[in-house]
């Protein structure tokens, strides 16, 4: 068990050996959270921005996904600031600064933002889901989008609402930290719970809404590289019967190769769409495992077994959660480009086919 006289709780609720923090100096500890503050700040912003600019620019604004990326950088904003500024104060005071109110507000704020972006990604991935699969269906999501929002909100807070609760200012020699106060077994339960909800549940619905996706787009270029090159031949085969008879084997021959060109030209085209897009889906999927998943473990494993963490694997696990929010909006400001790759897709085919 960790020694009450050497714990802190964390910006996400996990005990942390304060003595063994002094392992990391504090310098690397301001960069990293300074660094990791300033470029989620920048990305975050940066991105709420240009959505805002591109809606301002349209009359009828049906950009769904827009809104969705948009939420998701508030979220990541939720996150770095509750938690970067507040790791800060600690390190340098010793001790929690901020207050019993603080103490029920920003560390359950920070733990909300983690749920929230969960959710966001899967709403994106659900979106994009919708978008690609029900085309028709599409812009109906208009009208339940800030409600399906607000509720993911509303879900975050009410899982958060316990952990909150028991958070409360406990004196250790003369100094105050911010502690939980529920026995080990409701706090491992509740682990399990926040696991599940931040990371068990979202990555294998967003793993399996974005190979369907995949899977989709891939079906739907073969479909049509095949009518593309029926849709060739059988105008080759056409304008061959009103030849000649002279001249008909040699004219078939060249439009059959024109014809095979062209669909080549359409494939290579549509191939490299597809792929962008698969590289956009793996890059999402891969950046939430991998970033999510040490914090995940740390606190799965200290709150089940109340054995005391190596605190450069924790600091380095809390690390890898905020810069995610670093990483979200390079990868959604490039993704905003998906409706785009699918009317080039579409443009692409119309354009080879019926011309």
């Amino acid at each position: 068990m960790i020694n009450a006289t050497d714990i802190l709780v964390n910006d996400t609720g996990t005990l942390v050996n304060n003595s063994a923090s002094k392992k990391i100096s504090r310098e690397l500890h301001y960069i990293a959270h300074i660094s990791i503050l300033l470029f989620a700040l920048i990305g975050n912003i940066w991105l709420i921005h240009s959505i805002v600019k591109k809606r301002r620019k349209r009359r009828r604004n049906k950009d769904i996904s827009g809104k969705f990326i948009a939420n998701l950088a508030v979220c990541n904003l939720t996150l770095v600031l509750s938690s970067s500024p507040v790791d800060i104060a600690e390190i340098e005071i010793g001790y929690f600064p901020f207050g019993s109110i603080g103490c029920h507000i920003l560390h359950p704020l920070s733990t909300i933002a983690v749920i929230s972006m969960s959710l966001a990604l899967i709403l994106l991935a659900l979106e994009r889901f919708v978008a690609v699969l029900y085309p028709f269906k599409y812009f109906k999501l208009q009208k339940f989008q800030l409600g399906v929002v607000v509720i993911s909100h509303l879900i975050s807070f009410s899982i958060v609402f316990p952990y909150g609760w028991t958070l409360h200012i406990v004196n250790i020699n003369g100094r105050p930290y911010c502690e939980e106060s529920w026995s080990e077994k409701s706090s491992s339960l509740y682990s399990i719970i926040l696991f599940a909800v931040e990371y068990g549940i979202p990555l294998p619905i967003i793993c399996v809404l974005y190979f369907m996706i995949w899977k989709k787009l891939n079906s739907n270029n073969r479909a049509k590289i095949k009518r593309s090159f029926n849709s060739f031949l059988t105008y080759s085969e056409n304008e061959t019967a009103q030849t000649d008879d002279g001249q008909k084997q040699n004219f078939f021959s060249v439009r059959k190769f024109s014809c095979i060109t062209e669909c080549e030209k359409v494939f290579r085209e549509r191939t490299k769409h597809t792929l962008a897009l698969l590289r956009l889906f793996i890059a999402i999927v891969v950046v939430f495992a991998i970033f999510m998943l040490p914090n995940q473990i740390t606190w799965l494993y200290v709150a089940s077994t109340g054995l005391q963490v190596n605190n450069e694997w924790t600091t380095v696990a809390y690390w890898l959660t905020y810069t995610s929010s670093v990483l979200n909006p390079v990868i959604y400001g490039t993704n905003q480009k998906f409706p785009k790759l699918i009317h080039k897709l579409q443009r692409s085919f119309s354009r080879h086919t019926f011309r």
